[in-house]
Order: C-alpha cells, then sequence, then structure tokens
C-alpha cells in the first residue's frame, strides 16, 4: 500500500537528515542505505503523484530532486575498496578502429545517449560492490575493468566521428548542440575514468587537460544562449552542461578555472532537472574560498563554511541538500 502524501514528506526528510548524518560520520554504508530507502519511497509514492494536479505535486518536488542529486553524486563523493588504477583514453587510442563519421548532430546526440546511458549503469555497479562484506573478487574486478576499458574506447570512438561532423557544420543551432554534446562526453569520460579508482583526490589531477577542454567548450556554448529550462525533456542536446560544469568545480582543484566555472554556472539561468546553475556557483565559490583559506593556513574551524576545497573531504558532506 503506497504512504499518504505528508506521511511520504516526513518520511523522505527523516531519510534525508539520516543521510546527511551517517555521510558526517563517515558511516558511508549505512548513508547508503538510508538513501536507497528513499529513493525506493519516492518510486512507492511517485505513480499516485502523476494523477494529482501539478500544484499538489510541488511540496514533494524538492525532496525528489535532493534525493535525485544524492544519487548522482553518490558514486563521486564516497569512498571506494575497489583497487584498480583507471584506463586512460589516451593509452587506448592506438588500438581505436576507423569510425565513420556521424551524418548529422541528432545521431551524434543518439549514440552519446546510449554511451551515457552505460556510464550510468557500470556507476550502478560500483556502488554494489563498494563495501563487499568479504572484499571484491578477482572476477568483480576484471569484469569492472572491462565495462570500463569499452567505454572509454566507445567515447574516444565518438569524439573522433564528431571531430569530423564539426567540420561540416554551418548552422548555429548545429554547432550549440555540438558544443553540449562534447561538453557531456567530457565529463562522462572524467567520471568513468575515475569511477573504479581509490578515491584520492590527486587523481583527478591527471586530467588537467580534459577539464580545461570541458570548460572551453561549456564557456562556447553558454555564449551561444541560455541552457534548457526546467520542464524539458532529458533528451534534447542541450541537458548537461551545468552538472559537468558542476563536476568540474567539485573536482578540478586549479583555482583559475574553478572561478571561471563559477562565472560560467552564474550565467545559466535556467535548470537541467535537479540542477540549476547560480546555485552549484555558489558551492563552487565557497569550495574555492575554503581552498584560499586553506593555503593561507587557516584550520578548517576558523573557515566557517560547509564547504571544503578537497573533493576527498567533500565525501563526507552531502551539499546537494543545501541548494
Amino acid at each position: 500500500m503506497r504512504p499518504e502524501r505528508s506521511s511520504a514528506q516526513l518520511c523522505l526528510v527523516a531519510c534525508l537528515l539520516f543521510v546527511v548524518f551517517e555521510f558526517q560520520q563517515h558511516n558511508w554504508e549505512m548513508g547508503l542505505i538510508h538513501l536507497q530507502s528513499g529513493i525506493e519511497l519516492i518510486k512507492e509514492v511517485s505513480p499516485a503523484s502523476k494523477k494529482s494536479s501539478t500544484s499538489s505535486r510541488r511540496p514533494l518536488e524538492p525532496l525528489k530532486e535532493a534525493f535525485e542529486r544524492l544519487d548522482i553524486q553518490t558514486c563521486l563523493y564516497t569512498s571506494r575498496q575497489i583497487q584498480l588504477v583507471p584506463a586512460t583514453e589516451h593509452a587506448i587510442m592506438p588500438q581505436l578502429p576507423a569510425l565513420s563519421p556521424f551524418s548529422n548532430v541528432q545521431e551524434a546526440c543518439q549514440l552519446l545517449e546510449i554511451l551515457v546511458a552505460a556510464m550510468q549503469e557500470l556507476t550502478r555497479a560500483v556502488k554494489e560492490h563498494m563495501f563487499p562484506s568479504e572484499g571484491v573478487s578477482a572476477d568483480v574486478h576484471a569484469n569492472l575493468q572491462v565495462q570500463l576499458t569499452r567505454q572509454l574506447l566507445s567515447l574516444a570512438r565518438w569524439q573522433q566521428s564528431m571531430d569530423t561532423l564539426w567540420l561540416t557544420l554551418s548552422s548555429d543551432q548545429d554547432r550549440k548542440a555540438a558544443k553540449a554534446l562534447q561538453v557531456q562526453r567530457l565529463s562522462c569520460k572524467l567520471v568513468v575514468s575515475n569511477s573504479l579508482s581509490n578515491g584520492h583526490e590527486s587523481l583527478w589531477d591527471s586530467f588537467h587537460e580534459d577539464f580545461t577542454q570541458l570548460l572551453c567548450r561549456a564557456g562556447d556554448f553558454v555564449a551561444m544562449g541560455s541552457t534548457v529550462d526546467k520542464d524539458t525533456p532529458a533528451s534534447t542536446l542541450d541537458v548537461g552542461v551545468i552538472p559537468a560544469l558542476y563536476l568540474t568545480a567539485m573536482k578540478c582543484r586549479d583555482p583559475f578555472l574553478r572561478r571561471h566555472v563559477a562565472t560560467l554556472l552564474r550565467k545559466c539561468k535556467s535548470q537541467e532537472g535537479p540542477w540549476y546553475g547560480p546555485q552549484q556557483a555558489q558551492l563552487a565559490e565557497q569550495c574555492q574560498k575554503a581552498a584560499d583559506c586553506i593555503k593561507l593556513g587557516m584550520t578548517y574551524a576558523k573557515i566557517h563554511e560547509p564547504y571544503i576545497a578537497s573533493g576527498d573531504a567533500l565525501r563526507g558532506m552531502v551539499d546537494g541538500l543545501s541548494l
């Protein structure tokens, strides 16, 4: 039997509070349990919500979006027990076979959507084996590594075809869409490359070039026009720029790039699903402010901010709840 709406709201709030408490205490496994409970509750109440009017569904929307952000970020900000060195795109590029160029931007979009879906499946697999009771077997390691390598191969081949297509694009709309797709591709590559790592922050530093490319292409996209609104379907070409910029803000420790990210996020006035540019910009700015304080020798207690510079420390915070 589905819970009543008011009861569901109370349960979701309780789940979120428990997630925050457990993550702050570094009790990752219990935090994930509460997170999964909230997601399952949302699935229970969603069918009933669809039959109601738009106004009656509003009270649940902020809670639903908070859980969506948490579910997306869990694989980025929690500790790993899978100790693997991720493969890099450059290391496997010589093995790539030739791929026919895309005939149009829509074809490129459709293939990238498939790759992003595969990435989500991979991160779910990582989450399932994040806290093994008796360790992760060698077979599981090998299987996840194979999936990782296949994803990186596919993403590299996709970019080769996009480079060829880019030379043929003439309309501003197609070029803007292609920029957004390239931003998503870089974001996907960064997540996949690090999803099977031990989570150490230095691993992200080796992808400085990718962060720079992502920022340049996102800047071109933002200059071409605003991002999509909240009600735009997720299958449109423009979705994915704000989350990619947010990933850069949280994981790239170059202060120049991080400040530039915050500037771009403030220009993204619309909302992509649960992501809203100006709010993500506040997190990026607080993160860099804390980093500046740490460089000056200040302790965390003196910063007086709920955000810290290192992604290692960010694993203990649920920053999505403050949006």
